[in-house]
């Protein structure tokens, strides 16, 4: 899937929900999901259904997460199911007020928007960073390199976990 999508409901114990949602999960067993809370990956045609058919509510949402940033333009899948997000594609109106606290309509203003890519060089060109922010909704533009402190001990394999099992 190209993006994943938060719940707000995420139950941050050891029964957390972590799951792919693809056209093999039917609708009624993602509504179930999306009650459940997690961190569930999501494609693109079936976040932009269930959010057109209300199988789930923006406001639920903590954030998204999206995946080959470098390919996204105004009219890909993605930047429509952040505008749904983000309440803008519906054209539900409401007061700039209430739209700054939340209110007003089915969006959500508070959640995240993460864009990730693995082709940094992809962003070369005239304002090919500045049509992504655009589309997707981006304020910020952070750029880690590889060899980044951070970037690298996130990058290392975890190592491996031995566990002892008696009979």
């Amino acid at each position: 899937p190209s993006h994943c999508a938060h719940s707000a409901r995420w139950p941050h114990g050891a029964n957390a929900t972590v799951g792919e949602v693809d056209a093999a999960v039917g609708s009624a067993e993602r509504s179930k999901l999306y009650a459940a809370g997690g961190c569930l990956f999501v494609t693109t045609r079936i976040l932009t259904v269930d959010l057109l058919q209300r199988r789930l509510s923006p406001r639920r949402v903590a954030g998204v997460c999206v995946g080959s940033a470098h390919r996204m333009k105004d009219d890909s899948g993605e930047a429509f199911c952040v505008r749904m997000f983000r309440g803008q594609a519906q054209g539900s109106g409401g007061s700039g007020e209430a739209e700054a606290r939340g209110e007003g309509n089915d969006g959500n203003v508070r959640g995240f928007v993460h864009a990730f890519t693995d082709e940094p060089t992809s962003f070369a060109g005239t304002f090919k960073v500045e049509h992504v922010m655009k589309a997707l909704q981006l304020r910020r533009v952070f750029l880690w390199p590889r060899f980044e402190a951070r970037v690298q001990e996130s990058l290392q394999p975890a190592p491996a976990a031995e566990v002892e099992a008696a009979e």
